[in-house]
């Protein structure tokens, strides 16, 4: 698969990396009810074969490992297969295991799975306005689709 060399070079993927291991605990850490403080990110550019990387980050089941790499990448080909959809939450269907947690940016597409749903979009959507690969007001139109409540409190924790 290619990869995209002059994202790379550009830093912001490489920070967004390190930024998406600091932070996943304590993002996992906004939802009371689930003790999950890890996943599974992958970044990819918008060509087809522009695959960046995928890693597991933060406290993570390894027997879970596997099931949230297969639905990181679920949801990046959902949105690589949606070229007009900005989140996949967009497409969400639970009955047929479609989540949302990947978001579409000027540059790349974003996912992650491990953390409760809403969690892992507001994560990405976070480490994207982090990395200054969005703006809040690209970040607030992301999160309407889901109406997700953790987002506020997720830019102010990763704040740049």
């Amino acid at each position: 698969m290619a990869i995209d060399i002059e994202l790379w070079k550009s830093g912001r993927l490489g920070h967004l990396a390190d930024d998406a291991e600091q932070y996943v605990r304590r993002v996992g850490t906004l939802d009371t009810e689930s003790d999950r403080r890890g996943g599974f990110i992958c970044i990819r550019g918008l060509e087809v074969d522009s695959y960046i990387f995928g890693m597991p980050i933060g406290e993570i089941n390894p027997e879970k490992r596997e099931k949230y790499e297969l639905f990181a990448e679920e949801k990046m080909r959902r949105l690589m297969k949606n070229p007009s959809h900005f989140s996949s939450w967009q497409t969400r269907n639970p009955e047929e295991g479609k989540w949302g947690g990947a978001i579409r940016l000027p540059q790349c597409l974003l996912s992650f799975s491990g953390l409760p749903e809403l969690l892992d979009e507001a994560f990405m959507v976070g480490l994207a306005y982090r990395s200054d690969l969005i703006g809040r007001t690209e970040a607030h139109i992301i999160c309407t689709a889901s109406n997700n409540r953790f987002l506020r409190d997720v830019l102010t924790m990763i704040s740049r």
